[in-house]
């Protein structure tokens, strides 16, 4: 990410070590620290306690500390109030049920954290348990809690053979019943009943602190997270009140020297965020910590509910391209629906996303494939470079959006190679005139002669007309050299060719004859090719959008969210879902104007239903239209 940047390397394993390695950072300089790790049992979750101070002295030493959010949304998480029903002293999970079951494979280790919500000491006491599938107590944690004790409890056990194991809270002498929370690890652990909201270990649930979740780098462009990527908000307690956590995404699943095969993670999230940060430090080295922070909040892409959220935070991470000396950036306006475009400017990245990182949705950019006439697409992965102002792309849009390009802006004389014969999809660099009209004039070459445009018209090299599209309207417009038109940026054009490798030449010289009429006599006459190629308007399944259900397969008390992907959250405004089973009667439907629909498994009155395969129909509302997605199935086991 920024390959220029001096590392400090700290090793540390301790609070003690931790405060002392911030130390050395302030006493060197360091304006970064990247620090992947959680602690466990510190605090609440609520961004107080001794490792969030730690954090704190570093941002008030000037340096941005940038924190993996955690793994644990995805089944090492629960918490929740005090509920014993039967009045035993044990705390029961779910009606009636008092442990909170998982496997183990043998010589699998699982550690258990248990903490309460009263800190910093207290006389609330609560004790943890393990018990293997006989019902034996396997391992336990049972601290004392008398005043001056933290509300904590601890347990490591290795399986000594594989099978069901669980856990189970005792009220040994709580009378006011504090909240409570628990971690355990491994994070995808999974607990039977677990929780993946306010799952943020410190110091990264800590107000100084810049939070990094993870979405992988193949859902990169429209998501959705990682599913085990820690979620807010933060816990609200005597001394804190809950805040929006985490504050940025960035990508895992990715490649690094250090990691043999693919690095995931919201460990490899958080370093891509520190490199972004230390790249735009270097460009605005006056700039303070929080100026740094919120560039890097701004100019995230949002990902999830309008605004910051839970999940995703401000967004997916992305900066700007910089302009470098001689670059200019240009904006264009398209309308929703078909774009004939080009650029504006020459980029000085051509990765498609990072040319169109204004498009919030699936990037839908399609380049005419003269080979075989069909379509090069960033969809599959055929289209991977943007070429520069005098190429013509198609590109759809699902409502209005002003695109803005960074690169260099072409003044000088240019000269397009067209190729084979047939239709050729163009753009111009400046302002040009197609026939007598405004703008610089073309003049085309085929082979060792060049002729103006009306001259080589008359020869039969190339058709008389030039095809641009109304979006608004769907509907070309087509303009012939006797009538004349003004060809412009951004906007991309058709035209047809008779004879390969024809040259068009932007210049102020008309060309040799430097005639644009000519005689009767000199024209050729040439068969009218008809409209130009148009892409079929995307559907939900050229597009891959989709809804999904998870966990798939769900366990008893878990219940499936369905959202959608292939599309980016912040533009579904609403999801439908009616399940069915394999006889195709309806078992539940429901409809929500947010992102996420949750079933419960129960059916419509409110019974648990049957273990099985269901399937599901489900729409997505997005710009005010509901669109059908693939038909999907969900297994329920109990």
């Amino acid at each position: 990410m920024a390959p220029d940047a001096q590392l400090l390397l700290m090793k540390i394993g301790t609070g003690v070590e931790l405060a002392q390695a911030v130390d050395d950072a302030v006493t060197h300089g360091a304006k970064i620290i990247s620090h992947s790790m959680g602690w466990f049992n510190t605090n609440f979750y609520d961004g107080t306690g001794p490792i969030a101070a730690i954090a704190a002295k570093a941002t008030s030493h000037g340096i941005l500390w940038v924190n993996s959010a955690g793994n644990s949304a995805d089944g090492g998480h629960w918490e929740g109030d005090w509920y014993d029903a039967d009045g035993d002293g044990w705390l029961e999970f779910y009606h009636g049920d008092e442990t909170n079951s998982f496997t183990l494979d043998a010589g699998e280790t699982v550690i258990l954290y248990l903490t309460w919500d009263s800190w910093p000491t207290t006389d609330q006491d609560y004790d943890l348990y393990l018990f293997d599938s006989m019902g034996r107590v396997v391992a336990s944690s049972q601290n004392y809690q008398t005043g001056t004790q933290p509300p904590t409890e601890y347990v490591s056990y290795t399986a000594p053979i594989a099978g069901s194991y669980g856990l189970a809270i005792y009220a040994t002498n709580v009378p006011d019943h504090p909240r409570l929370e628990l971690f355990a690890i491994p994070y995808s652990l999974p607990l039977e009943y677990s929780i993946a909201t306010s799952s943020i270990p410190a110091p990264g649930n800590a107000s100084s602190v810049f939070t990094t979740g993870a979405i992988e780098q193949t859902d990169w462009t429209v998501g959705p997270h990682e599913p085990f990527s820690s979620q807010g908000p933060t816990n609200a307690s005597q001394y804190a009140s809950a805040r929006i956590k985490p504050d940025i995404c960035g990508p895992d699943g990715t490649e690094s020297f250090t990691y043999n095969g693919r690095f995931y993670g919201t460990s490899a999230a958080a370093p891509h965020v520190a490199g972004a940060a230390a790249l735009s430090w270097s460009l605005h080295p006056d700039w303070s910590v929080e100026a740094v922070r919120h560039f890097l909040e701004e100019n995230a892409i949002d990902m999830g509910p309008l605004g910051k959220d839970n999940v995703y935070g401000y967004g997916r991470l992305s900066l700007p391209v910089p302009s470098m000396p001689g670059e200019s950036e240009k904006c264009c306006s398209f309308n929703a629906g078909w774009n004939l475009i080009s650029l504006p400017v020459d980029p000085s990245n051509s990765d498609p996303a990072a040319v169109f990182d204004g498009v919030t949705a699936v990037l839908r950019l399609y380049e005419y494939d003269k080979a075989t006439g069909g379509w090069k697409t960033t969809q599959d992965g055929t289209l991977t470079d943007v070429a520069g102002p005098m190429t013509g792309y198609w590109l759809w849009l699902s409502a209005d959006t002003t695109v803005c390009f960074t690169g260099t802006v072409l003044e000088a004389p240019q000269a397009l190679n067209l190729g084979a014969k047939g239709w050729q999809m163009i753009g111009v660099p400046y302002e040009v005139s197609w026939g007598n009209a405004t703008g610089v004039p073309i003049s085309v070459t085929n082979g060792a002669v060049t002729k103006s445009l009306a001259d080589a018209v008359a020869a039969g090299w190339i058709y008389d007309t030039v095809w641009a599209y109304d979006t608004a309207n769907s509907r070309w417009i087509k303009t012939n050299v006797n009538e004349g038109t003004t060809l412009v940026p951004c906007k991309g054009y058709w035209i047809y060719t008779y004879v390969n490798d024809l040259v068009l030449n932007f210049t102020e010289e008309q060309g040799p004859s430097g005639s644009t009429q000519p005689s009767a006599k000199d024209t050729v006459e040439v068969k009218a090719p008809g409209s130009p190629p148009l892409p079929a308007v995307p559907t939900a399944v050229s597009t891959g959008l989709k809804v999904v259900g998870r966990p798939n397969p769900t366990m008893e008390g878990s219940g499936i969210s369905f959202f959608s992907v292939g599309i980016c959250p912040c533009l579904v405004e609403g999801i439908r879902v009616e399940v069915y089973d394999l006889a195709g009667r309806s078992v539940w439907s429901d409809e929500t104007g947010g992102a996420t629909v949750f079933w419960r498994t129960e059916d419509m009155q409110g019974e648990p239903v049957a273990n099985g395969v269901y399937l599901y129909r489900a729409w997505v509302k997005v710009r005010e239209e509901w669109e059908a997605v693939p038909l999907g199935k969900v297994v329920v086991l109990r």
